[in-house]
Order: structure tokens, then sequence, then C-alpha cells
């Protein structure tokens, strides 16, 4: 009798540094998230949330309460006021890895 003990394998572990350079890649490459994935040797599910999380999208995961230093928080007197900065920051955030990527 064959006893079955194999574990499946684990998650790599990918540095901060990778993911955002595999988001910046995908942004700025007119390529298919599928083709860019598979490039990186990263699943395609995986490139995606953290594309979406770069974004501020579908607050999945552990980031999802987290705010940014001097963010209003969700219960702001302005949510539009709130939403603006909310999108401002992450406009800022994708800038400024663009003009690191063009640095390099």
């Amino acid at each position: 009798m064959k006893r079955i003990t194999d574990m499946p394998p684990t998650k790599p572990a990918y540095s901060r540094e990778f993911r955002e350079g595999a988001v910046d890649l995908l942004i700025s490459s007119a390529r298919p998230l599928k083709h860019v994935a598979e490039e990186l040797g990263v699943s395609p599910n995986t490139l995606r949330l953290w594309r979406n999380r770069a974004a501020g999208i579908g607050g999945e995961g552990r980031d999802r309460d987290r705010r940014e230093p001097g963010e209003m928080p969700s219960g702001a007197s302005d949510p539009d006021e709130a939403s603006e900065l909310k999108r401002l920051r992450r406009e800022n955030e994708q800038l400024r890895r663009q003009r690191d990527i063009l640095k390099k």
C-alpha cells in the first residue's frame, strides 16, 4: 500500500519590488495579462490580483483595511473629497512607478 505524503507545492514568495515591477510591466505594455504572466512565470490570477490591489480595486486580502497616511477614514464627512483624495493618491503612485521604469 502506497502512502501519500506529498504536500502540494507552496506558493513562491515574491518580493514587493518584483510585484510592483510586474504590475508596471503589465500597465506599460500593450500585451494581454496572460502573456505577461507567462513571461514572468506567475499565474495570471496572481498578476491580476497584484494589478487590482495596485489600482485599489477589489479590496480582498490583508491590505483591504489599510489607509495611506493622512487619508480620510471611510466615514469622513465629505465622501466626494475622500474618494477624490484616494483617486489622486493612486494616480500619483502609478505615475511614480512609470517614472521609475523609465529611469531604469
